[in-house]
């Protein structure tokens, strides 16, 4: 059972890894469109690239367990952006199955 200085603990851990990959999903749009907020220059973009001007993010909790998960959008479809256990950055596939009702 989860004292109240873990679930704090946990909490605050889950919040420094969002803010962690939004800071690098910010510095990889930074780094893609050379201005906040303002991605272009794709004329000469090799083809092996994501286009950024048709990549964008949230962070929203998808599956409404109280925590909040980056989210990268790219052609009509959703990934997950999160960190692997490297360290490295990752996009993943994901889909959220509905809560079972069991009737008691």
């Amino acid at each position: 059972m989860e004292t109240k200085k873990d679930e704090k603990r946990s909490k605050l851990q889950n919040f420094l890894k969002v803010s962690t990959i939004s800071a690098m999903s910010l510095g990889i749009g930074i780094f893609l469109g050379g201005e906040l907020g303002h991605l272009h220059h794709t004329k000469n973009l090799d083809s092996a690239y994501i286009n950024p001007n048709k990549v964008w993010m949230e962070v929203k909790d998808i599956d409404s367990d109280g925590y909040k998960e980056n989210v990268l959008h790219y052609k009509g479809k959703s990934y997950l952006f999160m960190i692997g256990k490297d360290g490295k950055p990752e996009c993943k596939d994901y889909c959220v199955k509905p809560s079972k009702i069991i009737v008691k």
